[in-house]
C-alpha cells in the first residue's frame, strides 16, 4: 500500500513532511485537505526567478472578505483538521503531527536518516525554531499572496483556509497580516539575515542535511505558492539551498 499524505500544499509543515517522503524514497499519494479530499500529484516545483506584488485592490478586496463574511467563516468545512500534515502508513495506522511522523518514518524507514547522528539535537532544536518565530514571521509575510491564491480559487476556498490558519494561529491572524505587512517583510529579514550568513559557502547548515534543512525548506515554500519563489530580499544563498533541497526528489540523491 503506497502511503497517503494529507496536507495542506501551501502549508510549511506538510512541505517539509513531503520533501522528507521524497528524500527518503518512498512511494506516496498526495491529498490536499483544501481541495475536498481530492488526490493530488504533489506541487510544481518552484522556480527561482520571477516576482509579482499582490495588487493593493487584490489586498482590499481580501480585508472585506475577512471583515464581512465572519458566518462563511464559521461554516467553513470542519475537515481540515488543525493538526496537519497527517500519514496514512501501509499498515492503516495514520499518524498525525511533525514530531509523530518524524518518529515513525525515522524508526521504519532509517535510511537515509534526517537525524544525523553527530548533530541530532541541533536539527530538532533548529526545526522547532523555524516552525516558531520563523514560521510565524513568515507566515504573516506570505499571507497576502497565500490569500491571493486561495480567493483566486473561489470564497469557499479562501474560508476554508482562513479558518484553517486561524486554528492554529488565532482568530484575527489573517487580518493582522495584512494590515501589518511592511513591519512583516522587516522583521522576516531580519530573522533570515543570519542564516543567510551560516549558508555562504555551505550546501546545508550543518555538517549533512538533516531536519533543520527540510524545515527551513517548508517554511521558504511558503513564499512559492504560486510555483515561483519570492524571498522578501536579497538572499541568494537561502535561495540556493531551498533549490538544492527542492531538487531532492524519490529518485534523484541529494547531493
Amino acid at each position: 500500500m503506497t502511503l497517503k499524505l494529507i496536507s495542506l500544499a501551501t502549508d510549511a509543515t506538510s512541505a517539509m513532511v513531503g520533501k522528507i517522503l521524497d528524500f527518503k524514497g518512498l512511494d506516496y499519494e498526495v491529498v490536499d485537505a483544501a481541495e475536498e479530499g481530492s488526490a493530488q500529484q504533489p506541487p510544481a516545483r518552484p522556480s527561482a526567478r520571477g516576482s509579482s506584488a499582490v495588487s493593493d485592490a487584490a489586498l482590499q478586496e481580501d480585508k472585506r472578505t475577512l471583515q464581512n463574511e465572519p458566518a462563511k467563516l464559521a461554516d467553513a468545512q470542519s475537515y481540515i483538521v488543525q493538526q496537519l500534515p497527517a500519514i496514512i502508513f501501509a499498515d492503516g495506522e495514520s499518524v498525525v503531527g511533525e514530531p509523530a511522523i518524524i518518529a515513525r518514518l525515522e524508526a521504519e524507514y532509517p535510511e537515509p536518516t534526517v537525524l544525523p547522528p553527530s548533530h541530532a539535537g541541533l536539527h530538532q532544536i533548529l526545526a522547532r525554531y523555524f516552525a516558531g518565530e520563523l514560521g510565524t514571521a513568515v507566515l504573516r509575510t506570505a499571507m497576502p499572496e497565500l490569500l491571493e491564491h486561495y480567493r483566486a480559487k473561489g470564497p469557499r476556498a479562501l474560508a476554508r483556509y482562513v479558518r484553517w490558519v486561524e486554528q492554529r494561529s488565532g482568530a484575527g491572524f489573517c487580518q493582522s497580516a495584512l494590515e501589518e505587512t511592511e513591519s512583516n517583510r522587516s522583521m522576516v529579514r531580519q530573522l533570515l539575515a543570519p542564516l543567510e550568513s551560516e549558508l555562504q559557502g555551505r550546501a546545508f547548515l550543518l555538517d549533512r542535511i538533516g531536519l533543520a534543512d527540510f524545515a527551513l525548506y517548508g517554511q521558504l515554500r511558503s513564499f512559492a505558492c504560486d510555483g515561483t519563489l519570492k524571498l522578501p530580499g536579497d538572499f541568494p544563498a537561502l535561495r540556493e539551498h531551498f533549490l538544492r533541497v527542492d531538487r531532492i526528489t524519490a529518485h534523484l540523491p541529494a547531493d
